[in-house]
């Protein structure tokens, strides 16, 4: 809800709540007079909710569709310890005064696996969970409730329909208008004997929440697995393998991935980053005929990919909402992009309308390619106002300090780990120096976009470091940060992104 009412610029108030375990829909009015007409249909069971769950308990074949009626009450002779853990425990009995009902349809049986939909006609605290168990029939997952373990509760608001509160009845037809919403999940897909389970929820969840499938660039498989992240990239998809090698790793699974995505595939091995042999012993593999070398557009700019030249095509996706920042923050601004990589902060700083961008990276083939990436733009690398910068970024820092340089926008995205033929980069042990030489290169209303995958840190750790380096009269907020098909996990993001300045935040 926090989410969607920035994305707004209005408050919301909530109506329909669900279980955090239970995905699906979700219901929520602009006004509060809406919301209590919302509130009312429900109690007067005007509102119709539709649910759909897995369980992988069986009842006689026979049996494909029953009611089940009972009193639920919250459970007050709970243990102390149970109360602390869940102090919403509710517990289902007969009774012949019952307060809830929910009718149940057999849809689809597996040979693991059964799908059934629940039609609840109350809308007691986990009444769909409680009256599964008294059927014999837990969801899976739910282990409060009688269920198998499970990644997650396969319980999902499939459905909901109602009288449009706004409307009223229409003119000569004597009846209120009818809304019906609907949220698709796999497990009512062909696919209940599957086991990437993790993958179709992954698949599922970016198909129609964010939605990954019209855009040209994002991530399909995040945290899902502990074996790989998928990504897209235009018209071809790149995995990362972090296992020793391709155990379960089956073409059945690269099968899926091609029905669902109709796209060729690369699978890059990820070797520990800072050991001198990571590429090198890499094992890059293919499904389909991908191509080598090929591009892909974020936010309208191009970006060239290349699958031979790093653990990484040569586009970072969890800062894509860092660079859409960026291009709105360089109006007329002196921007200087730090471990510039292929230079997609530096195109995107310049589209924004910088005065200057100076893109700096240690790496010459790196460099070379973002001069490609600014003429895959229509951009000439020697035009007025941009510098290529082949050198390592302390050293260029010492250097603008002696000529009392200064910029108005730095990105700093450093690795954690960094070596060359005649220096190492630590950011553990380099991030004092760094910051302190970017912060003396800042202009009086400058800011500083820093980013970093330092496992060791957190974000909070980040920011007392930074405090501690440059003091009181460092501001610190959080910038963008990830986009949302990285954040599905409840750990933090590997990504830290903060925003330094010295005076008040620029605007757009």
């Amino acid at each position: 809800m926090e989410f969607v009412q920035t994305q707004l610029g209005y408050p919301l108030y909530v109506v329909h709540r669900l279980d955090k375990e239970t995905s699906g829909l979700l219901l929520f009015s602009k006004t509060p007079g809406t919301a209590e007409t919302l509130r009312n249909l429900f109690e007067s069971g005007k509102i119709q909710k539709e649910y759909l769950f897995l369980t992988d308990a069986r009842l006689a074949p026979g049996v494909l569709t029953f009611q089940i009626e009972s009193e639920i009450f919250k459970n007050e002779n709970a243990s102390d310890d149970k109360r602390r853990k869940d102090k919403k425990s509710f517990i289902s009995v007969r009774s012949p005064r019952p307060n809830s009902k929910t009718t149940f349809h057999k849809l689809k049986e597996g040979t693991r696996l059964t799908l059934w939909k629940a039609l609840p006609a109350t809308g007691k605290p986990h009444q769909i969970r409680l009256h599964a168990e008294a059927a014999g029939i837990p969801i899976l997952g739910d282990l409060e409730h009688g269920g198998s373990p499970f990644f997650r509760m396969c319980l999902h608001a499939h459905k909901l329909s109602f009288p449009s509160p706004s409307s009223g009845p229409k003119e000569g037809l004597g009846e209120t208008q009818n809304l019906e919403f609907v949220s698709p999940t796999w497990m009512h897909e062909n696919i209940m004997d599957s086991p990437e389970f993790h993958l179709q929820e992954a698949l599922w969840k970016r198909k129609y929440f964010l939605p990954l499938e019209n855009a040209d660039t994002g991530r399909w498989v995040h945290t899902e697995s502990s074996l790989f992240r998928l990504d897209q990239y235009g018209d071809q998809l790149w995995m990362g393998w972090y296992g020793d090698n391709f155990p379960g790793l089956t073409a059945p699974l690269f099968e899926r991935l091609n029905s669902f995505f109709h796209r060729p595939l690369w699978i890059r091995q990820m070797k520990p980053r800072g050991s001198g042999s990571a590429i090198k012993e890499s094992f890059l593999l293919k499904f389909g005929e991908p191509k080598l070398i090929w591009t892909a557009t974020e936010h309208g700019l191009r970006f060239e990919l290349r699958a031979n030249q790093g653990l990484s095509p040569g586009l970072f996706l969890d800062q894509r909402e860092n660079r859409a920042w960026v291009r709105e923050h360089s109006m007329g601004r002196r921007v200087l992009n730090l471990f510039a990589y292929t230079g997609a902060f530096s195109v995107n700083a310049w589209a924004g309308h910088a005065h200057e961008v100076c893109t700096v990276d240690v790496s010459k083939p790196f460099v070379e390619w973002a001069r490609h990436n600014f003429q895959l733009n229509q951009i000439m690398p020697e035009t007025p106002g941009l510098e290529f910068w082949v050198q390592d970024c302390l050293l260029f820092l010492g250097g603008c300090h002696k000529r009392k340089r200064k910029f108005d926008l730095i990105i700093c995205d450093p690795p954690t780990l960094g070596r060359t033929k005649t220096s190492t980069f630590d950011l553990k042990r380099d991030l004092q120096q760094l910051i302190k030489l970017c912060w003396g290169l800042l202009d009086e209303n400058g800011e500083i976009l820093f980013s970093c995958n330092y496992e060791g840190w957190t974000r909070d750790q980040l920011k007392a470091l930074i405090l501690q380096f440059l003091g009181p009269d460092c501001k610190i907020r959080e910038a963008p940060g990830s986009p949302l098909d990285f954040e599905v996990s409840p750990h933090e993001s590997l990504m830290k992104s903060l925003i330094l300045s010295r005076g008040p935040f620029k605007t757009k």
